[in-house]
């Protein structure tokens, strides 16, 4: 199962990079940081509510569920919104 889910996010992530250059997007190196850590944070969260789950332990199931689910779904946002508020800044109509 996770070796499916990581050639999937991997063909995401080089989807991502295709779209980005043939766009012309500009992403700085903390923007791509802050990605990276995102999905490996929201990876971890998801594997670790599936681990915990299978072995009864709702009560630590959801919260690591909250805690590295949102933080990583935060740090995706933002490395989101940063480079897509420069693009639309540099190509704004006058």
């Amino acid at each position: 199962m996770w070796f499916i889910a990581g050639i999937i996010i991997g063909t995401a992530g080089v989807g991502l990079a295709y779209f980005l250059s043939k766009n012309k997007v500009s992403v700085r190196w903390y923007e791509a940081v802050l990605g990276i850590v995102g999905v490996g944070l929201v990876v971890l969260g998801i594997h670790d509510f599936l681990a915990s789950i299978s072995e009864y332990e709702a009560r630590a199931a959801w919260t690591f569920l909250a805690i590295f689910t949102l933080t990583g779904t935060v740090m995706l946002a933002m490395a989101a919104y940063l480079p897509w508020a420069r693009y639309r800044k540099k190509n704004r109509p006058e």
